[in-house]
Order: structure tokens, then C-alpha cells, then sequence
């Protein structure tokens, strides 16, 4: 999974949003990175937002449902790149309903029907909700060569 290996990186997530570090919040953001899939670095949920940063490359290219694109989902060279990024895409208007629902601690259960209906790109959301530990690796800034990659985050979004 994408998860970043940076301990606290949900809370630094729901802080940057002005949302609550709630358990509830906390498991929301595990079990999203975990139903979005990917193993871009530093990229929890897929972001095709630049971040700013020297050191964004390309994890995949995919074109939406309407033939749209190309579109790039982003390693990041850094935590604080990827925090920018996803940050900055969840505060675009268009998934206000995401924040909103962070915001408001909307149960794990009922959030997952709001990303999934945002035009996000995470098109599945587990019945249920368990937290996601990351893989351990030796780096952290791994951009998952040899994985399989996921198709997803913000690009369906276009369709």
C-alpha cells in the first residue's frame, strides 16, 4: 500500500485539513489508503496534484473513461511533498464533500460512499473498516519498483 512509513502521517493529514485526530478519522484515512490501492511513495490516496517540490515523478499514466489525458499519479520525494499535495487536493472545491465529512467525523462507514461518489478515482470501499498498518521497508522514500501498479486517485475524477 501507499501509506507513507511516517508515524502520525493520518493525523498530519486531518490537522493540515482542520479536521478531528479521531480514532474515527484516523481508521477512515487507513481504510482509504488500503481500498485505493498503489504503491506510489509518499502518496497515500493516489494524488495526480504536483506537490511543488523538486522530486515529483511520474508512478503511472493512465487516460479517464472518456479517453481524457494523459494524467500522472505522483511519487513524492518526500513526506512533506506528499502531505502538500494530498492537502492541497482535498482542499480543491470539487471534493469539498471529502473534507467536509473529515471535518465533521463522519463514521468510517458513511465516508466511504462520499470518496467513492466524489470523482475521486477510489471506486470501492470495504464493508468493513479495519486499520492499516503500512509495510515496514528499509527506505522510505521506496517508489514501490516492481510492484504491480494500481490505477487510481484523482484521474476518473475527469470523466
Amino acid at each position: 500500500m501507499s501509506a507513507p512509513n511516517v508515524t502520525g502521517w493520518e493525523s498530519q493529514i486531518l490537522r493540515a485539513l482542520g479536521a478531528p485526530t479521531s480514532a474515527n478519522n484516523i481508521n477512515t484515512l487507513d481504510t482509504w489508503v488500503q481500498a485505493e490501492g498503489g504503491y506510489a511513495a509518499n502518496n497515500p490516496f493516489n494524488t495526480t496534484v504536483q506537490s511543488g517540490y523538486s522530486g515529483d515523478t511520474w508512478y503511472n499514466t493512465f487516460y479517464d473513461k472518456n479517453g481524457g489525458g494523459p494524467y500522472h499519479v505522483l511519487n513524492f520525494g518526500s513526506w512533506q511533498a506528499g502531505l502538500t499535495a494530498t492537502v492541497n487536493t482535498l482542499n480543491q472545491g470539487n471534493f469539498s464533500s471529502i473534507k467536509s465529512a473529515l471535518v465533521q467525523d463522519v463514521p468510517t462507514s458513511q465516508i466511504g460512499s462520499i470518496i467513492t461518489s466524489s470523482g475521486w478515482g477510489t471506486s470501492s470501499w470495504p464493508t468493513q473498516s479495519t486499520s492499516y498498518q503500512p509495510e515496514q521497508s528499509s527506505t522510505s522514500s521506496s517508489s514501490g519498483s516492481g510492484q504491480t501498479p494500481v490505477v487510481g486517485g484523482i484521474g476518473d475524477f475527469f470523466s
